[in-house]
């Protein structure tokens, strides 16, 4: 028998499973996320650009109060 038959219940569950784990990948990634490379300019050696260009992740995380930083590492952000 190719097929088995499976409950409603069990299908949902198993989309609710995947719902919580989605969501529990995404806080997980929230961190490296966040970690924004405003101020890589010129492949992320930040040739160029402004002292204060990295203020952007403050002001973006003033605004949306959610956890944006510069990163320590603009080459892995870009």
């Amino acid at each position: 028998m190719d097929a088995m038959p499976v409950r409603v219940s069990q299908e949902i569950g198993g989309w609710a499973a995947q719902i919580e784990q989605g969501i529990a990948r995404v806080r997980a990634l929230s961190p490296r996320i966040a970690a924004l490379a405003q101020g890589g300019t010129a492949a992320g050696t930040g040739v160029n650009a402004h002292r204060e260009f990295t203020r952007v992740a403050k002001r973006l995380q003033e605004k949306t109060r959610l956890p944006f930083t510069a990163s320590k590492n603009y080459f892995v952000s870009l």
